[in-house]
């Protein structure tokens, strides 16, 4: 008869290892955490950021990469590319290049923006994660804000799903050809269905998908669609709900991803999307919010079922970030959830697969993983 395995800690130095502890718990005596190693939940890809500041000094970028990739143990872009459209600046592709989707005009890209970026961020962080012996994935966001920082998307983009899948492909193009970047997911749109912001309703954003994932596999790229992305966890229910039965669609998806904004009423069907994404046998991700904690990564990881989290934006003049660049551009600070997410994201590593753990007291989360045979526990 196969015998079930159970670990149990005694845990004394609870600040070790409890994860979003209680005022009642930091102040308890020894708690009893039981780990199953037999069952096991998802595989972890990697823990992510999304860098977006364009005015940081190259001194100031390489503390903050540096700490990032060796120390808060990232692996991972969440990466903004340049998009919408406004007066005042310009997109990836702020005209239409042609009238033809199937020929692209390389001239009316604009690439200067796209390379600045990526020479600033993403190359710099992807020698770091490299030279540490990890894999640097990539996963490319775009944002359209009818009435924010973007702009709202171009009408000639929105109206043709084959224009999309050009702007899509060419993009990706340039990152391989250019920077010899590969990208894993692309997503249509960021906080899709967030109607007030931009018109990517489900409709719109599953024709793009489709689109723009069979132009990638005729082009002979890797790279699949992150889908939905929405502005929170119960409109990517929704979509999903929408889309579920749409057999062009899902095999080009390689991941499903949310955000978590709008407040814990909206973010309530994160176990409902956990579970249709392992029946269609994908990962799921937390795409990164505003306001997001330990607690935040705890309920993810588990309600959730992610194998991708990001911590939010990396960088940037605002106090309270991850990291809080000055506005002298000469030094920075860590953000005040810098070293709790630490306690999870050195420790556990790519390739690790998430076990169960419980405690005797309710107010120590216990998290637990295996990797090659040896248990971290959270």
């Amino acid at each position: 008869m196969r015998q079930t395995r159970i670990w149990r800690l005694l845990v004394t130095a609870l600040p070790l290892v409890a994860v979003g502890l209680g005022a009642r718990a930091a102040q308890a005596g020894d708690v009893t955490v039981s780990i199953r190693p037999d069952v096991r939940f998802q595989t972890l890809m990697g823990w992510s950021v999304m860098p977006w500041y364009p005015q940081v000094s190259a001194e100031v970028r390489d503390q903050v990469l540096d700490e990032a990739a060796a120390d808060l143990g990232l692996t991972w872009l969440h990466w903004t590319v340049p998009s919408g459209n406004r007066s005042d600046g310009r997109s990836w592709e702020w005209t239409n290049d042609g009238g033809d989707p199937r020929h692209s005009h390389w001239p009316a890209f604009n690439t200067g923006a796209v390379d600045r970026s990526v020479t600033t961020w993403v190359l710099p962080f992807k020698r770091r994660v490299e030279q540490r012996g990890e894999r640097f994935g990539l996963m490319i966001t775009q944002t359209f804000h009818s009435g924010g920082s973007t702009g709202r998307v171009p009408p000639w983009l929105l109206a043709s799903p084959a224009e999309f899948a050009e702007y899509a492909s060419t993009l990706i193009l340039h990152l391989r050809n250019e920077h010899h970047i590969e990208v894993a997911c692309y997503v249509i749109c960021k906080d899709a269905g967030d109607s007030l912001d931009n018109p990517f309703e489900t409709p719109v954003a599953a024709e793009m998908a489709k689109a723009a994932g069979a132009r990638f596999r005729a082009l002979g790229l890797p790279t699949s669609i992150l889908f939905p992305e929405c502005h929170d966890a119960n409109t990517c229910w929704r979509f999903i709900q929408e889309t579920c039965d749409d057999g062009d669609l899902w095999p080009f998806v390689g991941m499903v991803g949310y955000h978590l904004y709008g407040g814990a009423t909206r973010n309530t069907d994160r176990p409902r999307i956990r579970d249709f994404a392992a029946a269609k046998g994908l990962p799921t991700g937390h795409a990164g919010s505003d306001g997001i904690t330990l607690d935040t990564l705890y309920d993810d990881l588990t309600a959730g079922g992610v194998s991708y989290w990001s911590i939010g934006g990396l960088g940037g003049p605002q106090p309270g970030g991850h990291f809080y660049i000055h506005l002298n551009n000469t030094s920075f600070s860590r953000g005040p959830q810098y070293w709790q997410y630490r306690q999870v994201t050195r420790y556990v590593r790519p390739g690790a697969v998430r076990v169960e753990a419980a405690s005797d007291d309710p107010a120590v989360r216990a998290l637990a993983f295996v990797r090659s045979g040896r248990p971290t526990v959270g």
